[in-house]
C-alpha cells in the first residue's frame, strides 16, 4: 500500500499519484536502508567530462608504474637474495607500494569528485610549475655557452612540461569541472 505524504490517503501499490491533491508518490525506500554502503562521491563516473577522466588516469600511471617496480624489485631480491635482503630493499619496496597507493588514490579521488584530492592534484601541478622554472633558471645560470643540441632538447622538454602542466591546471580549474567538485551542479 502507498500513502500520500500530503493528505495521508492510502492507495494500491500501482498508483502513481494521489487522486485528491495530485501529489506524486515517491519511491518507497527499503526498511533496511541503514545497512546500505555509504557513498562518498559527489559525482558518479558517468557524469564527469572526458578531460577529467584522462587527467585522472594520467595520475594513475605513476601509481601503476610504482607498484610494478616495487613488485619487480621484491621478486628479484627474493629470488636472487633469499633471506639476505637488505633493509634498503625492504624500505624501497615499502616506499614503492606506498607511492603507488597514493597515486592510485589520487586518481580515484579525482574521478569521484573529492575536493581534497583535487587540491592535492593542484598542489602537485603547481609544484611542477615551480620545479620546471627552477630547472630552467639553473640551466641558464650554469651553462654560459650552451651546446645547441643540449639547449634545444632541454628547452623542448621544458616547453612540453609547461604546456602539460598548464593543460592539467586548466582541466582542474575549468568552471564546469570545479563545480563538480563543489557540488553546485550535481544532478540527483
Amino acid at each position: 500500500m502507498k500513502r500520500c505524504s500530503y493528505c495521508g490517503a492510502e492507495y494500491p501499490d500501482d498508483a502513481i499519484e494521489c487522486i485528491v491533491d495530485k501529489t506524486p508518490f515517491a519511491e518507497v525506500q527499503p526498511e533496511l536502508d541503514c545497512f546500505r554502503r555509504p557513498t562518498f562521491a559527489l559525482i558518479s563516473e558517468h557524469q564527469i567530462p572526458v578531460s577529467l577522466i584522462i587527467l585522472s588516469y594520467l595520475f594513475f600511471l605513476p601509481g601503476a608504474v610504482s607498484f610494478g617496480f616495487a613488485i619487480l624489485l621484491l621478486t628479484l631480491f627474493v629470488l636472487l637474495g633469499g633471506p639476505t635482503i637488505s633493509g634498503y630493499t625492504v624500505l624501497g619496496c615499502a616506499f614503492g607500494f606506498a607511492n603507488g597507493i597514493f597515486w592510485l588514490l589520487l586518481s580515484r579521488g579525482l574521478r569521484r569528485g573529492s575536493r581534497g584530492w583535487r587540491t592535492c592534484a593542484l598542489f602537485f601541478i603547481w609544484w611542477g610549475f615551480i620545479a620546471t622554472a627552477y630547472g630552467i633558471g639553473q640551466y641558464l645560470l650554469t651553462h654560459k655557452t650552451p651546446d645547441h643540441e643540449t639547449a634545444t632538447a632541454f628547452l623542448l622538454e621544458c616547453a612540453f612540461a609547461l604546456v602539460w602542466q598548464a593543460w592539467q591546471y586548466r582541466v582542474l580549474t575549468r568552471p564546469d569541472i570545479r563545480d563538480l567538485f563543489y557540488g553546485s551542479t550535481v544532478a540527483t
